[in-house]
């Protein structure tokens, strides 16, 4: 067992010899959820990520982005995802009719007047980079079952956090606190992500391949609107282009520019609606030949042209922002 872990040690360093261990979570914070049945909720967007903590009932987290996805989560159940575009939860057999409203959140401290059935902890960690990294991932989705030894250690972590909030007198160190118990659980997550379960080989990417291609990705979330090709990516992981692209599918579950060129039209329609581009203005500005280049991506990824998109988003109650 001991040259076993030495040897996985020292792939790793050979294959990641910058990898950071240090996870910022500075300015974390956590809310608690109960919303009443039935319901069906936008979360809002932002520059930060969601984490979801399923305490008590059955409910399903509706991604659009990177691509779309429906999670049933149970209780124990852990899910991470961007706040840079807006995610749906409904509750179990939400009926159609039901309009989408938003999440009413209360301090960690409330406790006695949350008896619905859905129970939840929601943590908000308002980094952009992080956001980035949910995006391309897509959700990191912890099941209690499937996952028992990281899920064990991040509901170890939220009972150290109800232990913080609810029974001790907050000071100077809580802050502190709250993040160290924050990093415990997204660290864990980040385990989770890794060790996929061996029984899908299609998903199962070794350790050190794994950490090569967060590394390239970690190399695009710092500069996303770079003309990124998958040479450029796999040089980053130091790896051949067809390697890369084979362990970023299997690990992502998506082509390498497929996912890129999505994660970037992404970010240009919000940036379209933050900061009210043109799509002449968006195309000059994020590098495209020509705005009709544009638009044929734009509409490529998602179906629409970007007026039409937009003219959609200044119709809803929670656009991009």
């Amino acid at each position: 067992m001991q040259n076993k872990k030495s040897t996985v040690g020292e792939e790793f360093l050979s294959s990641a010899p910058d990898a950071s261990f240090n996870v910022d979570m500075d300015g974390v914070y956590f809310m608690r959820a109960a919303p009443k049945l039935p319901f069906r909720i936008s979360l809002p967007a932002g520059n930060f990520s969601y984490g979801i903590m399923v305490k008590a009932g059955t409910l399903r987290l509706c991604v659009d982005f990177p691509f779309s996805s429906e999670i049933v989560l149970r209780p124990g159940d852990v899910v991470g995802v961007s706040g840079l575009v807006p995610h749906i939860l409904e509750s179990d057999g939400c009926p159609a009719t039901v309009k989408a409203g938003a999440l009413d959140m209360f301090d960690m401290s409330i406790t006695d007047d949350l008896a619905e059935p859905v129970r939840l902890i929601v943590g908000i960690a308002p980094q952009e980079t992080m956001a980035l990294s949910n995006m391309i991932v897509g959700p990191v989705y912890v099941p209690f079952d499937a996952a028992a030894e990281h899920s064990r250690r991040i509901w170890n972590a939220l009972r150290l956090l109800d232990d913080e909030v609810v029974v001790s007198s907050p000071d100077f160190h809580h802050p502190l606190i709250v993040r160290r118990i924050a990093e415990i659980i997204s660290l864990n997550m980040t385990r989770s992500l890794l060790a996929r379960p061996d029984d899908n080989e299609q998903n199962n990417v070794g350790f050190a391949a794994s950490t090569a291609i967060l590394r390239a990705l970690r190399a695009f979330m710092n500069e996303p609107y770079k003309p990124w090709t998958v040479e450029r990516l796999a040089h980053v992981a130091g790896m051949s282009r067809t390697r890369f692209s084979e362990e970023f599918r299997r690990l992502i579950g998506h082509a390498p520019i497929e996912t890129i060129s999505r994660i970037r039209l992404t970010m240009i329609a919000r940036q379209m609606m933050v900061n009210n581009f043109s799509i002449e203005d968006a195309a000059f500005r994020f590098g495209y030949s020509s705005s009709a280049a544009f638009v044929r991506s734009f509409q490529k990824q998602f179906g629409v042209s970007p007026a039409r998109w937009k003219k959609q988003q200044n119709g809803k109650k929670n656009p991009i922002s």
